[in-house]
């Protein structure tokens, strides 16, 4: 089946062209397969791209970012979703589709049995130059995964929590409250959404799913 390749990565060496941040596939062509998947930085038409050749006798295939290459100095998630299914290749920049090509390969051809093989990372198995810089969380999923997957790798973004008292401010005198009070909290992930808000508070220490304002009890509680 498909397979997607991701990571972060932190690129500082602008001077390169075609340095690899990862390599997949074949050793070469002496006797071993020459089938590979590779992505860099800056490579053809300077820019960010995967190239891949889906079998020993196939042309290179390339997907290139129009934006051009990935900036310097600054963090970006990369992947790039190899689909047979539908024989496509997908790039993506922070979680973003930017290119594609119709070509793919399952990852069973694309690692041939008995054949030589390779897999590196900040490298290729060419002479081409060392990727300069930092990769972080590299991930290699047995699957194509869609779109909304990938931008939730991508996510770096930490969700919003507001909480407020109902009412806002004390009816007592001195700060206290005299009436009945309820807490309520609202959270916001703009990119994947929440699963779930929990709270506990100092007198319990059991976490509890938050659905609906919370009644707050007389003395003093602290919520977490």
């Amino acid at each position: 089946g498909g397979f997607t390749v991701s990571a972060w990565v932190r690129w500082t060496d602008s001077s390169t062209s075609f340095a690899n941040l990862f390599w997949l596939g074949g050793a070469g062509t002496g006797g071993g397969s020459n089938r590979y998947l590779y992505m860099t930085p800056r490579g053809p038409g300077s820019s960010y791209a995967v190239g891949l050749k889906p079998t020993n006798t196939a042309s290179e295939a390339r997907a290139q970012d129009s934006n051009g290459a990935l900036p310097t100095g600054k963090w970006t998630h990369v992947a790039v979703v190899v689909n047979p299914a539908n024989n496509t290749t997908t790039l993506f920049r922070d979680g973003v589709a930017v290119a594609g090509t119709n070509s793919s390969a399952t990852g069973a051809a694309l690692f041939q049995t008995g054949a030589a093989q390779t897999g590196q990372i900040g490298r290729s198995q060419f002479t081409d130059p060392f990727f300069g810089g930092d990769i972080d969380d590299f991930r290699i999923y047995g699957s194509a995964l869609n779109a909304g997957l990938v931008a939730e790798l991508a996510d770096a973004t930490a969700p919003s929590l507001t909480t407020a008292l109902d009412p806002d401010a004390p009816d007592g005198q001195n700060g206290w409250y005299v009436g009945a009070v309820s807490a309520k909290a609202v959270a916001a992930d703009g990119q994947t959404g929440i699963a779930r808000l929990e709270y506990r508070t100092s007198s319990s220490g059991e976490w509890t799913v938050y659905e609906s304002p919370v009644r707050v009890p007389d003395g003093t509680t602290e919520y977490d």
